[in-house]
């Protein structure tokens, strides 16, 4: 897998039941089994477009499911399916370009890794 630029990265934090949203946040984490497991969304301004991208990291070899769903006036997109990660790794789960105009999106991803769910919020676009 291509190495990711560093990125201008906004991200909010949803980890299993409890709930925190705030712009800049790390990315959501927990443990499945003895793997740390975490999600985020990478978040990059191109020209009058706006691009999500979806990515689990992984501090050992797992796999799991994913659901990524983009919101906004007349918006509805959802990706999802199976995943593998390689130790130590970065996975693109998925990848969206959209306008940047507009009142913005509500961008979701959930990851569920040996029963556990890891979720990421943010809301883009708009005022960006």
């Amino acid at each position: 897998m291509q190495l990711l630029r560093p990125r201008h990265r906004l991200a909010a934090a949803l980890v299993l039941l409890g709930a925190t949203s705030a712009a800049f946040a790390g990315p959501a984490v927990t443990r499945s089994g003895e793997a740390l497991v975490r999600c985020e969304l990478d978040v990059s301004r191109r020209g009058g477009t706006v691009e999500l991208t979806a990515l689990v990291h992984a501090e050992k070899a797992t796999r799991g499911e994913y659901a990524f769903h983009i919101s906004g006036q007349g918006t509805d997109i959802r990706q999802g399916g199976p995943f593998a990660i390689d130790s130590g790794g970065t996975e693109q789960l998925g990848r969206v370009t959209l306008g940047a105009g507009g009142s913005g999106y509500d961008a979701d991803l959930a990851v569920v890794v040996d029963g556990k769910t890891i979720s990421c919020s943010d809301r883009v676009g708009g005022g960006i």
